[in-house]
C-alpha cells in the first residue's frame, strides 16, 4: 500500500513520472495476475485499463502543465539520472 501511495503522490505532483508509471504499471499487472482466472472478461479489467491510462499520462507529459514536472526536469539530479524524469 505504501508503494501505491508513492506512485500516486509522484503522479499527482508530476515528479518521477517514468519511474512511477513503470512501477505503477507493474503493481497493477501483479494485482491483475493475482485474481486469475477472473469471473468476468479478463481483457476488459480495471487493472488493465489503469495500466493504459498510466502509459497515456506518461506519453501526454501530464504533470508538466499544472504539476512540478518542468521544475523537476531542470534539477541537477534528474540531469545526472535521466530515468528519474
Amino acid at each position: 500500500m505504501l508503494g501505491l501511495l508513492g506512485v500516486g503522490t509522484a503522479l499527482i505532483l508530476g515528479i518521477g513520472k517514468k519511474l512511477s508509471t513503470m512501477s505503477g504499471s507493474l503493481l497493477l499487472l501483479l494485482m491483475w495476475l493475482a485474481v486469475l482466472p477472473p469471473k468476468n472478461n479478463p481483457f476488459v479489467d480495471e487493472h488493465l485499463i489503469y495500466i493504459f491510462v498510466l502509459q497515456l499520462l506518461l506519453q501526454l507529459r501530464a504533470g508538466e502543465v499544472y504539476g512540478l514536472g518542468l521544475w523537476w526536469n531542470e534539477t541537477s539530479l534528474v540531469k545526472k539520472l535521466p530515468f528519474l524524469k
